[in-house]
């Protein structure tokens, strides 16, 4: 078995600190430290810088034509008082379902199953700090069951159920830019906020969100190839 996620992650922080000779303690570190100082793979010896962004999972549950909110707490960090869909990071060593999967159970008490599941549009966002991240969006078939609950009052204040055709005004822009794509049957968007744009859904600032036009189908491609 090869080095974890997070060791090779350790091992990237310090070999872009210290070069290939550091970290070396450990016989895990040392199976890094030998796969990452091959001779050409950067110049002396340092990591080259490269783009590392969470990952973010949404379940968007739909019953009766309208959509699961949570309210977020008045006192968090992000987006505080905004709705949002269950939601949260993905975890090492964790795939884009099952964080889904995991983050409605703890959030609202529904339980899906991995095979319950659709992806709906995937988002390379960013906020208006600057920071970049990745946003899959679910859907969950029809005929899911239960009866969703807060399960985590300190984090959300309520559970509310919107009309995903007209977003309010106290959604967060991330979570708009993600329903809006899923509704325009889009499956691959970019939504780039930029400095001083509002966390908030405003209408003023639907121009930071581009819809990316899927290829054709593989199929489509192997008929214009055998027409060749």
């Amino acid at each position: 078995m090869g080095p974890s996620v997070c060791v090779i992650a350790r091992a990237w922080i310090e070999l872009s600190r210290g070069g290939p000779s550091a970290w070396s303690s450990s016989r895990e570190s040392l199976t890094v430290k030998s796969r990452f100082s091959a001779p050409g793979l950067w110049k002396g010896g340092r990591v080259p810088e490269r783009l590392c962004c969470p990952v973010d999972a949404y379940m968007l549950l739909e019953r009766g034509g309208r959509l699961l909110m949570l309210r977020r707490a008045p006192n968090a960090a992000y987006a505080a008082s905004l709705l949002c869909p269950p939601s949260g990071h993905v975890e090492p060593g964790e795939d884009v379902a099952a964080a889904a999967v995991r983050e409605t159970a703890e959030e609202t008490g529904i339980h899906l199953e991995p095979g319950q599941l659709r992806c709906a549009v995937v988002i390379h966002h960013r906020s208006p700090s600057g920071q970049a991240r990745l946003g899959w969006f679910f859907t969950a078939e029809h005929g899911w069951a239960g009866d969703p609950v807060n399960r985590e009052p300190s984090k959300h204040a309520e559970l509310a159920w919107i009309d995903p055709g007209a977003p309010p005004r106290d959604m967060v822009a991330y979570t708009w830019a993600g329903l809006t794509a899923w509704r325009s049957g889009a499956q691959f968007a970019v939504h780039w906020q930029e400095p001083g744009s509002p966390v908030h859904y405003d209408p003023g600032y639907e121009h930071e969100l581009t819809l990316l036009p899927a290829g054709p189908p593989v199929l489509h491609l192997r008929q214009e190839a055998s027409a060749h």
